[in-house]
């Protein structure tokens, strides 16, 4: 029965190298302790993370086996990640790297939440470059690392760095294509890099590819418009832009910001075409509807704000 609950916990992604061995005897102490693991991975999992934390901390407190702090303060990391407290997250995973310093997975655990915070991201790439160098190593890993190798670049002033990492990144996402041929991540991921430096007929190719596979994918037809808005392909961009917005259609984009969003993007982008095609009045109507909708929002993040200034300074400036 024990032996079956150690495997539950750890089936979750909790610890996937600790465990009792099938001949070891179980004391009453340590049964009592897995059934408090247990009853915390059920809160957890019903995001009662507080209660969880709660009864995961008396245990640490009182807890002096190795092997059940293990789990212990793995399970308060990762309750701690899904609060995103970054500190106390990484306080419960260093407790791991005591017990075992050569533990690839909970580097990778670290890292996990360091590259949600744009200040901490080259902390991240350290942790998931010290899993690689400790075994673990998978397509995960190279998804992370490209994230934040191309967060790094866009966040570096120094023409230096922001060509190294781009060129980091670039070798991430070629081997998680390497073990996983078409991943949609990694192509999306690289077709921006390529928008950023300016290589657009590489960003083409590489959106169009994605485009053939995915043709109502929002995101994908937003780059692809982009691009040949860029490129002054305006037919192109307005065809394209155009289903695009078509494909908002009926979903529910007030309130989901992130949406929204979008929406204002790829809307800003085909008003922009409309202007060059000489279709103003299309491109006020399509302007004047996301900014209405965008003023009837009660709370907007900084980059939705910027970018629906944006579309009032452009429907200004149409005659």
């Amino acid at each position: 029965m024990y032996i079956r609950l150690i495997f539950v916990i750890f089936i979750f992604g909790f610890f996937p190298t600790f465990n009792f061995g099938q001949n070891e005897n179980i004391s009453s102490k340590e049964k009592l302790i897995l059934q408090k693991l247990n009853e915390a991975h059920q809160l957890m999992l019903g995001k009662k993370t507080d209660e969880a934390i709660t009864i995961l901390k008396k245990l640490a407190d009182t807890e002096q086996e190795a092997k059940l702090l293990y789990a212990i303060h793995g399970m308060l990391g990762d309750a701690y990640s899904s609060k995103f407290d970054v500190d106390q997250a990484n306080k419960h995973y260093d407790r791991l790297l005591d017990i075992k310093p050569n533990d690839g997975y909970i580097y990778f655990k670290k890292g996990q939440i360091l590259k949600f915070f744009p200040k901490k991201i080259k902390e991240a790439i350290e942790c998931f470059e010290a899993s690689k160098k400790y075994g673990f190593e998978n397509a995960g890993i190279h998804t992370a690392l490209g994230f934040c190798y191309k967060m790094a670049a866009e966040r570096s002033s120094s023409k230096a760095d922001v060509e190294k990492f781009y060129f980091m990144a670039i070798e991430s996402y070629k081997k998680l294509l390497g073990l996983e041929p078409g991943n949609r991540i990694a192509l999306g991921n690289l077709g921006d890099i390529c928008f950023n430096i300016g290589s657009y007929d590489v960003a083409e190719k590489i959106y169009s590819e994605l485009h053939q596979r995915f043709p109502n994918d929002i995101e994908t037809n937003v780059r692809l418009g982009h691009t040949f808005l860029v490129k002054k392909q305006y037919q192109k961009a307005e065809k394209i832009l155009k289903k695009t917005n078509a494909l908002f259609e009926g979903l529910d984009v007030k309130s989901n910001q992130q949406l929204f969003n979008k929406k204002l993007e790829a809307d800003l982008y085909y008003a922009e075409v409309l202007i060059a095609v000489k279709k103003a009045s299309q491109a006020k109507q399509i302007l004047s509807n996301v900014i209405v909708l965008g003023d009837s929002i009660e709370s907007l993040s900084s980059t939705t704000k910027y970018r629906l200034q944006q579309a009032k300074k452009l429907l200004q400036n149409i005659k």
